[in-house]
């Protein structure tokens, strides 16, 4: 019994995390193209834009004991944070349940502006869209510093405060230098064709019908059967195991019928040709008959009596 329970549990774990990669893919992927541009709140004129940051993960470690991973999805929530989804989190190393969400990407900060601090050509981010820390919302500083020479970005260091409740990360780009506007192509097009979508949906579908059905089947047969009992769990068993032979059979039946419509129609048009040009041969000997028959009646020679009768007189 603890078996068929570690197994039970162990599917409803994987139907779960299953639904919220497959959930959590989808947002990534629609945020990819988000446009993500902003503006100065002190009004300076100044523009950032972090389009070319828009399908990376911004990622580093701390010293401290044990070690934190800070993760940072600029302008999406693109990260998975135990139930929740999040645009910035900090894990442990090693420990991934030991998760905070430090920011959200939600209406509030897609509303939010950076500030651009000219002397050090820096932009700030103060984000208070995290989970709740000790009574309050978590606080997250992104800071993005202008570095023509360092490409597009290099995490440099993050960190926490001695409360837990505030996280800073520093970011080096050249997006962050004023009038770098980002003009080209992503290197990678992230967008969900009509197919791709289709696809996700049937797979989506698929997954639910597999897993979902074995746990109701397993839930509804607890009392006769095991949970690892797959031939009575698995939904509608017999079916996918003739699925094969009938799509085989179905196969054969269409050929068969094509042929058959094809080749015989075919045959029986040649067939009444050929009916059609016995008859006329046919006809046309019948009536070439009825003329030698004529021709043979029209001139009956005299007999011997009468040409004898024709001498006397």
């Amino acid at each position: 019994e603890t078996s068929n329970y570690i197994l039970c549990r162990s599917l409803r774990m994987a139907q779960k995390y299953l639904l919220q990669y497959i959930c959590v893919f989808l947002l990534a992927v629609h945020g990819a193209n988000a446009q993500c541009k902003f503006q100065d709140a002190d009004e300076s004129g100044q523009s950032l834009d972090l389009t070319s940051l828009a399908s990376i993960t911004l990622r580093i470690g701390d010293e401290d004991t044990p070690p934190h991973l800070y993760e940072y999805t600029p302008c999406r929530n693109a990260l998975l944070c135990n139930s929740d989804t999040a645009m910035a989190r900090r894990t442990t190393h090693n420990d991934n349940q030991d998760c905070v969400v430090m920011a959200n990407w939600d209406d509030t900060a897609k509303q939010i502006l950076p500030r651009y601090i000219e002397d050090y050509e820096r932009w700030s981010f103060n984000y208070s869209t995290g989970n709740e820390c000790n009574g309050r919302p978590f606080q997250f500083l992104a800071y993005f510093e202008c570095d023509p020479a360092i490409g597009d970005y290099r995490v440099i260091s993050a960190g926490s405060t001695r409360d837990n409740c505030t996280a800073a990360m520093y970011i080096d780009t050249k997006w962050a230098c004023p009038g770098e506007v980002y003009t080209t192509q992503a290197p990678l097009d992230l967008s969900l064709s009509g197919g791709t979508i289709f696809i996700i949906i049937v797979f989506i579908a698929f997954a639910l019908y597999f897993v979902g059905g074995y746990l109701c089947c397993a839930v509804k047969n607890r009392h006769e059967h095991s949970c690892g009992d797959y031939e009575v769990n698995c939904p509608h068993l017999v079916f996918w195991q003739r699925l094969p032979w009938l799509v085989v059979a179905g196969c054969q039946f269409s050929k068969e019928f094509m042929g058959t419509l094809c080749c015989d129609s075919s045959s029986h048009s040649s067939e009444k040709k050929d009916y059609l040009v016995a008859s006329n041969m046919r006809q046309t000997d019948q009536d070439n008959e009825q003329k030698i028959d004529i021709n043979e009646n029209a001139f009956i020679p005299p007999s011997v009596d009468d040409e004898a009768g024709f001498d006397d007189d």
